[in-house]
């Protein structure tokens, strides 16, 4: 690919990754009784206690059966959710585009080119599905009123829509090719194939993976006082259920700031909020380092191999670093015996423990991908015969196990 296309094309995802980080964190998205909210909190209400987002808001009104501003909290609330989560995937996939844009900027291979289409549909859907689900959600039947904000989500939708159909064209234009390549096992390890062992650590790593979105994924964290809470939120911590931590310590530290519920609850707000940004950073790493594993096991080349070894080894140390400031900074205690103190329970076990298979699968890797060498065989197009038949020719997992018989 040219050095000027590519030159562009990497702009114009920067372009786009500012404009979504933009459309997050914009203070003025919505208008409810003069008041202006941005997607997760108020911007200017007068009586609003210390640390109260719109969830706090909408939790609360439902609670005290005030119907007008129970829907129309609810609604705004649900719909800056919606909009939040739809935007981090996009932001994950244009980091992917920008990865893959950026390794070819540097003349290095990024395995199957068909993924590149894939993620540019996916990212241009979701920036669509995005801003409609925010209209459909909030504006519809309610008195939520549209501000800034959700002109510049579709701004940015337009904006998303024009790139993506550009590096599409120009990437079908251009012909990446791809480079095929075999593998060649040097010697065993123990008795088998480098290729098995690698498909091992791939599957540990995956395995923690598993366990850091399930962790971030349970409602069961801690114990406290006979109240169980999640890493965001307590079930039962106030009159009101399923509070999250931050709105426990605005109205604790309202009444007393001093207390040492108020301390606990902005203890375990401010670690909630490390573990919850380290370990999305984590999984995003190492997703970015399992193309290139994956892509390594299936006799692909993909980027540079010390590049994605430094995903995979950043990934483990937030991880780790997540692990530790949630437990530090909550005071937590794993024991059957807490009293008044905060017992962790599972959510703490699974973090754990995923730190255990991750840390266990990049040890293997790496002893295995140093049993590995490449044979480079061409550079052509894959939709040519001859691109075909030299793929038939490299040996894949399968065909290596069979070998081995």
């Amino acid at each position: 690919m040219k050095t000027r296309t590519l030159i562009v094309s990497i702009t114009l995802l920067l372009s786009i990754l500012m404009l979504e980080l933009l459309s997050l964190f914009y203070p003025n998205w919505s208008t409810i009784q003069n008041e202006n909210f941005n997607l997760t909190s108020c911007q200017s209400c007068s009586k609003l206690l210390q640390n109260w987002s719109l969830e706090c808001m909408t939790r609360k009104a439902c609670y005290d059966n005030n119907d007008t501003l129970c829907e129309n909290y609810s609604k705004d609330f649900y719909a800056g959710v919606i909009y939040i989560y739809i935007q981090i995937a996009c932001i994950f996939t244009t980091l992917m585009l920008l990865e893959k844009f950026g390794i070819m900027a540097f003349n290095e291979d990024i395995g199957y080119s068909f993924i590149v289409y894939i993620v540019l549909f996916i990212n241009w859907i979701l920036q669509l599905l995005a801003i409609i689900m925010w209209w459909f959600y909030s504006i519809k039947d309610s008195e939520v009123k549209a501000n800034t904000g959700p002109k510049i989500g579709i701004f940015l939708a337009v904006w998303t829509s024009l790139g993506s159909f550009y590096l599409f064209y120009v990437f079908y234009k251009e012909k990446y090719s791809e480079g095929i390549q075999c593998i060649q096992t040097s010697q065993k390890i123990l008795g088998m194939s480098p290729k098995i062992w690698m498909i091992l650590s791939i599957s540990l790593i995956l395995l923690g993976l598993c366990l850091i979105i399930a962790s971030i994924s349970t409602k069961t964290w801690l114990t406290y006082k006979n109240t169980y809470g999640g890493l965001i939120r307590c079930k039962d911590c106030n009159e009101i259920p399923y509070l999250s931590w931050e709105c426990l310590a605005g109205t604790e530290c309202e009444n007393n700031k001093d207390s040492k519920t108020c301390k606990i609850y902005l203890r375990l707000a401010y670690a909630s909020k490390c573990y919850l940004i380290l370990s999305s950073i984590s999984i995003i790493l190492i997703i970015f380092f399992l193309q290139s594993g994956i892509s390594t096991i299936i006799s692909r080349k993909y980027g540079n191999e010390q590049f994605n070894l430094t995903y995979l080894i950043l990934g483990i140390f937030l991880q780790l670093i997540s692990t530790i400031l949630w437990a530090d900074i909550s005071k937590v205690k794993v024991s059957s015996q807490c009293d008044d103190d905060i017992c962790g329970s599972l959510g703490i076990s699974l973090a754990i423990s995923s730190n255990f298979f991750i840390f266990i699968g990049a040890i293997l890797y790496s002893i295995s991908i140093r049993y590995e060498t490449y044979i480079f065989l061409v550079n052509i197009d894959l939709n040519l015969v001859e691109a075909q038949r030299l793929k038939s020719t490299c040996p894949t997992p399968r065909n290596d196990m069979q070998e081995k018989h």
